[in-house]
C-alpha cells in the first residue's frame, strides 16, 4: 500500500472536490496573551500588540500620538499636576527636579512659566502634589513636598508659601513625606508607617497637624511608604512596599475608627497607584493589581493572579532596579502605566489597559516620567512629561509622535483553522484596511512556527487626490477600504500559519486594520494500491 498526496491549486475555486478551510480575525479587543503558547490564547487575543489601540471591538486601530506643547528647559523628568480650582483658572503645573533645585512652573495658556520666581531645595526624586481647600478665604490651594523639603503651599493668584517643618505638639507643620492626599477636607501624609492628619478645613496647612499627639496618628504597618488614596464609599487606601491597608476614618477621626489589612501584595511605585473604575491599580512585584480584585479573588478562590498576567513577555522586560519610578494615569477609559524596560533606567514604554475588555496593549517610543489630566476648555485632556527633557506633551492626541512615524506590530494566533492533526496546502492570506492617506502595510507569515517570511505589501493612496470624474474605467468601492491577497502556493504543506502585520506610521494619516484571515486547503491523503 500506498498513500498519494492530493494537492490543492491555486485557483482553489476550479477544483469542486477541495474543501476550503477558512478563518477571519477582526477582533483583538481582550488584547495580548503570550502567557500562553499562540496557538491556545483566544480568537479575540493576540500575541503581540504593539502600538495598536483596540478600544473598539471588531477593529485595530494605529494608536494615536503625541505633541509637545512647551520645552521647559531642564535636562530630565518633571512631575505633573492638573490644578483645577473652583470658580478659578485651571493651571497644568510642573515640578522640575535637578538634584539641587526645583523650579515650580505653570501653564494656563500652555506656555510655562516659573511661579514668582521661586526655587526650592530638592534632593530626591519622589514629590508629591495635590489640591486642598482652605477656609478663610483662599479656596483651593496647591499644596506640594518631599521627603527632603517642606510642603508649600500655592494659591490661584500664584503666591507660594513655605509650610515650614516644625515639630512640636499642638502647632506642627506637615510632615515631610513624598506620600500625602487631601480626604474629608483633611490632608494626610504617610511616613515612617504612621499616618498623620490635619485639622479639618483649616485656616492654614501650616501648624495644623499634631504628630506629637497618639489621638491625631494611626499606626500603619505597610513597609516604606508608596501611596495614599481616598475612596469617599471606602475610606484610604495605604499603600506600602510590604503590604495595602485601610482607613476608614470617622468625621472625627479616632482611635477606635476601622482599619485593617486588604492584600499582601505591596507596592512598587508610589504614582503607580490610581482609581479604574470601582478598582485601584497599581504596580506590585508581580505585576500590576487591582487592589480589591486581589482581596475578592484571594478570598473567593484562595489565590489571585495580576491583572497583568497575560504580559508574560512585558513583565520579565522590567527593570526592576529603577521600577520605583512607574507612573500610572486613568483617561478615557484606560490605565496606563509607564515603566523601565529592558536595561532602561527611566521610563522608557507605557502598558495600556482596557477595563471593559480586560484587555492590554504596550506603547513604545513614550518616555514618560509622569502623568496628568486636566480639563481644558470642557475637554479631558491628558499630559506626559518627557523622562529625558523638559518637554511636556499632550499626549494620546494626534497621530504622530511629535512629528515622528513609530511602528504598528501585531501577531495574532496560531491558525490551526479547526483541523490541528492535518496538514493544509496553498491557499491566501487576506488582509482588509482603512486609511486615509498614502499607507504601506507590510504582511508576513510564520508557518509551523518558522521565520516569519514575507508575503507583500498593502498599499493604500492618498483619497484627498481629485481624479476626473469622466475617465474610464472608473472603479467604484467604498472610500479608503482596501482589500489584497498574498497567496500561500509556493510555501508548501503546514499545520498552523501565524499572521503578523507591520505599518510604519505616516504622520497626519489614520489607519485601521479591519479583517485579516486565512483561507486555505486540506492536503488530503489517497489511499491506493502498490503498482
Amino acid at each position: 500500500m500506498s498513500y498519494k498526496r492530493k494537492l490543492g491549486v491555486a485557483n482553489m475555486g476550479t477544483n469542486g472536490d477541495d474543501k476550503k478551510l477558512t478563518v477571519i480575525r477582526n477582533d483583538f479587543s481582550e488584547g495580548i496573551n503570550n502567557r500562553q503558547d499562540a496557538d491556545s490564547i483566544r480568537d479575540n487575543q493576540a500575541e503581540t500588540l504593539v502600538n495598536v489601540d483596540i478600544g473598539v471591538p471588531g477593529q485595530s486601530r494605529k494608536r494615536p500620538g503625541i505633541t509637545s506643547i512647551d520645552d521647559t528647559g531642564y535636562d530630565r523628568g518633571i512631575d505633573l499636576f492638573g490644578f483645577e480650582p473652583d470658580g478659578g483658572t485651571s493651571k497644568l503645573m510642573a515640578i522640575e527636579i535637578s538634584g539641587t533645585a526645583t523650579a515650580l512652573l505653570t501653564s494656563t495658556g500652555l506656555t510655562f512659566a516659573p511661579i514668582s520666581g521661586t526655587a526650592n531645595m530638592v534632593d530626591d526624586d519622589y514629590v508629591m502634589s495635590m489640591q486642598g481647600f482652605k477656609s478663610g478665604g483662599d479656596g483651593h490651594v496647591m499644596l506640594y513636598g518631599s521627603d527632603t523639603t517642606n510642603w508649600h503651599e500655592v494659591k490661584q493668584n500664584g503666591t507660594v508659601t513655605d509650610l515650614g517643618n516644625t515639630q512640636a505638639s499642638g502647632t506642627d507643620d506637615p510632615p515631610r513625606s513624598s506620600v500625602a492626599t487631601m480626604f474629608n477636607g483633611r490632608m494626610w501624609v504617610l511616613k515612617d508607617n504612621m499616618l498623620s492628619y490635619s485639622d479639618a478645613y483649616p485656616g492654614d496647612f501650616s501648624g495644623a497637624f499634631d504628630t506629637q499627639s497618639t489621638g491625631n496618628v494611626y499606626k500603619m504597618p505597610v513597609g516604606e511608604e508608596r501611596a495614599l488614596v481616598g475612596i469617599r464609599e471606602k475610606g484610604l487606601l495605604v499603600f506600602g512596599k510590604d503590604e495595602v491597608r485601610y482607613l476608614i476614618p470617622s468625621n472625627t477621626p479616632a482611635a477606635t475608627d476601622e482599619n485593617g489589612l486588604l492584600v499582601t501584595q505591596g507596592c512598587v511605585a508610589n504614582k503607580s497607584a490610581t482609581m479604574v473604575g470601582d478598582d485601584v491599580y497599581y504596580l506590585a512585584k508581580d505585576g500590576v493589581r487591582g487592589v480589591f480584585k486581589t482581596q475578592f479573588d484571594t478570598l473567593q478562590l484562595k489565590t489571585s493572579l495580576p491583572v497583568s498576567y497575560a504580559l508574560k513577555t512585558e513583565y520579565e522586560s522590567i527593570n526592576w532596579a529603577h521600577a520605583q519610578k512607574a507612573s500610572g494615569v486613568y483617561f478615557d477609559n484606560k490605565y496606563f502605566l509607564a515603566l523601565p524596560v529592558d536595561s532602561s533606567t527611566y521610563n522608557n514604554e507605557v502598558w495600556v489597559y482596557y477595563p471593559a475588555t480586560n484587555g492590554w496593549m504596550v506603547i513604545t517610543g513614550w518616555n514618560v516620567a509622569d502623568w496628568t489630566t486636566i480639563v481644558i476648555n470642557g475637554e479631558n485632556r491628558l499630559y506626559a512629561s518627557d523622562s529625558q527633557s523638559g518637554d511636556v506633551y499632550r499626549a494620546w492626541y494626534g497621530s504622530d509622535d511629535n512629528g515622528a512615524d513609530f511602528t504598528y506590530t501585531e501577531k495574532g494566533r496560531k491558525e490551526e483553522i479547526g483541523k490541528s492533526l492535518q496538514e493544509k496546502v496553498g491557499g491566501e492570506v487576506i488582509v482588509r484596511a482603512k486609511a486615509t492617506g498614502e499607507e504601506t502595510i507590510k504582511v508576513y507569515v510564520s508557518l509551523d512556527e518558522s521565520a516569519y517570511e514575507k508575503l507583500g505589501e498593502l498599499v493604500t493612496v492618498d483619497r484627498s487626490v481629485a481624479f476626473d470624474a469622466w475617465t474610464l474605467p472608473m472603479l467604484f468601492q467604498p472610500a479608503g477600504i482596501y482589500t489584497k491577497k498574498f497567496h500561500l502556493d509556493s510555501y508548501g504543506e503546514w499545520y498552523q500559519a501565524q499572521i503578523k502585520l507591520e505599518h510604519e506610521g505616516t504622520a497626519g494619516d489614520d489607519l485601521i486594520i479591519l479583517q485579516r484571515g486565512i483561507v486555505t486547503l486540506l492536503n488530503e491523503y489517497t489511499n491506493e494500491e502498490d503498482e
